[in-house]
């Protein structure tokens, strides 16, 4: 295992892929569990976090759904459904750590 000394102050930014958060059958709750309570434990020993979701296999068959019904689709239609697939999971990530988590899901980073 690797260790590393960083500052208390600085964030830890992790990117969390979709397809851990929603594997092939749904949520995946033991995941889920796990990574609460990693964080939980960084948190209360100082540690802050950005948590970056992914859309994941959500976002493919949305996005694959779309396209077998129609086979001619708008490609900003198919980008934001999967930015909406992306939102869900981040969504779900807020509910998750709702009492220590910003009260709402960042949509554009660039602006904090």
């Amino acid at each position: 295992m690797l260790r590393m000394h960083l500052p208390k102050s600085k964030p830890i930014i992790m990117s969390v892929g979709g397809s851990l958060i929603v594997p092939a059958g749904g949520p995946d709750a033991d995941f889920l569990c796990a990574f609460h309570d990693l964080v939980r434990s960084k948190v209360k020993a100082g540690r802050r976090f950005v948590i970056v979701t992914g859309g994941g296999k959500t976002a493919r068959r949305y996005i694959q759904a779309a396209e077998d019904v129609r086979h001619k689709i708008d490609p900003e239609d198919l980008d934001w459904l999967g930015i909406h697939a992306t939102r869900l999971n981040g969504h779900l990530m807020r509910t998750v750590f709702r009492e220590i988590a910003h009260p709402v899901v960042i949509k554009n980073p660039t602006r904090i």
